[in-house]
């Protein structure tokens, strides 16, 4: 079986392997468990964490993969955090999911999905599209809100609630 899977979180461990120039106790404990599971980390050393001076920005937000995905994915901080102490992720996976119908057949389950079966370069345009439109601001809602217009823009015939 096939699976893949991403983990991402605020550990508060530092260790170099994701970019601290010293290890703690927990982030020990993050490091071993990371090589137990045969797990890779994403992280390319940039701060995830904005400290107020004179101490330095940390790394305490760790992003961890399955080796099957980790080569496939690209890693960077937004240069805004919006008003947070943590800087935003953008984790890319450019390869198409591999996920099938047989994932997902769960009798308690009435939706089911097959990937291989969307047109991918036209999610990808209309993607392009709807982000061409959309601008980000300091506030969630406002962020929400020019999402829903931009959506609004490039498919106005939608029913919005």
């Amino acid at each position: 079986m096939n699976q893949s899977f991403l983990i991402g979180g605020d550990f508060n461990g530092h260790h170099p392997v994701w970019g601290s120039s010293t290890s703690d106790f927990r982030g020990i404990l993050i490091h071993s468990a990371i090589l137990d599971y045969g797990l890779c980390v994403l992280n390319n050393g940039e701060a995830t964490r904005i400290n107020c001076p004179p101490y330095p920005d940390t790394m305490v937000d760790i992003s961890i993969s399955l080796p099957n995905i980790s080569l496939s994915c690209s890693w960077s901080v937004l240069p805004d955090p919006f008003g947070s102490d943590h800087i935003p992720i953008l984790i890319s996976i450019p390869n198409r999911p591999s996920y099938s119908n047989s994932s997902h057949n769960n009798n308690n389950t009435s939706s089911r999905f097959n990937f291989y079966a969307t047109d991918w370069n036209q999610f990808t345009y209309q993607v392009t599209s709807l982000l061409e439109f959309f601008t980000l601001d300091s506030s969630p809602l406002n962020n929400y809100n020019n999402f829903v217009d931009a959506h609004k823009k490039i498919y106005p015939s939608k029913v919005y609630k």
